[in-house]
């Protein structure tokens, strides 16, 4: 996943419903703390990729890698890292139905929470981003499904009885792949990150994250191929070296195993004009 930091000017869209204000994904940050004592007036989601301080009913708290803080608009900012770098993804948003929704589903407000996976968060956060600047009119009917069934999923996976934390070792590794994941990429290598045999990296893995350190890459290459083919003057030979293939036949077979139809067939269906 690449990073990415929006400010909405206008916000949009929907006053008074659900209405985006900025948008963050993996922003890198330097070791320093912030500071806003009168907030920002709206709801502020931040998940933290790194051990931060958060300020708490007035106290001070150090917090391990991997929670989520969701602030209410009368609440007041502090967190941070004045030590080290960190990173976070987030999303300044207002509206009555942001409002509905926490309540629905009963997400703690004002209070870290763990959270396992911050992949689908990031897709959520991507996907949003698309809608409110792909199109003309963005509709505030996906818009609003897009935050509520993230929103949900990720108070269920805090809930899910049984739920082993990810370790930060696999944490880091994942956050590697999704940033280098059109590099070449061995196993050896990801293990040695994670100070462990490539058999023991691979079961771990998947049992964190359901999916195999391969698979993930795939994934993430073939989303960022997607993307590449709605600009009709990249060759697909061109598109597959972007993404981490030097070989074009081996990438048209992925291609087609996970989307049921070749790039150039795909890329034909995206400028269809409907009748």
């Amino acid at each position: 996943m690449r990073s990415l930091k929006r400010w909405f000017d206008p916000p949009s869209p929907e006053k008074g419903e659900f209405r985006a204000n900025g948008i963050g994904i993996l922003e890198k940050m330097p070791a320093h703390v912030v500071d806003r004592p009168a907030g920002t007036g709206d709801y502020l989601f931040m998940f933290f990729y790194d051990p931060v301080t958060i300020r708490v009913n007035g106290t001070d708290r150090n917090h391990p890698a991997g929670h989520l803080m969701i602030w209410t608009p009368d609440q007041g900012h502090y967190y941070g890292n004045s030590s080290r770098r960190w990173a976070h993804s987030w999303l300044h948003c207002e509206g009555a139905f942001v409002h509905r929704a926490l309540r629905a589903c009963r997400a703690p407000r004002n209070e870290p929470f763990a959270l396992a996976d911050p992949s689908a968060l990031e897709d959520f956060l991507a996907a949003l981003h698309e809608e409110l600047t792909s199109h003309a009119r963005p509709d505030g009917a996906i818009a609003r499904n897009l935050f509520e069934n993230w929103l949900r999923a990720a108070v269920r996976s805090n809930t899910d009885y049984g739920k082993v934390p990810v370790p930060e070792k696999y944490l880091r590794v994942r956050r590697y792949i999704e940033s280098h994941y059109t590099e070449p990429l061995t196993l050896e290598r990801l293990a040695a990150m994670a100070h462990v045999s490539v058999p023991h990296f691979c079961s771990e893995f998947r049992k964190h994250f359901g999916t195999t350190p391969i698979e993930l890459t795939i994934r993430l290459r073939m989303k960022e191929a997607l993307h590449h083919l709605r600009n009709h003057r990249r060759r697909i030979s061109e598109i597959a070296e972007l993404v981490g293939y030097q070989d074009i036949y081996y990438f048209s077979k992925l291609f087609k195993k996970r989307f049921g139809a070749s790039a150039r067939e795909m890329r034909r269906r995206m400028f269809e004009v409907p009748s």
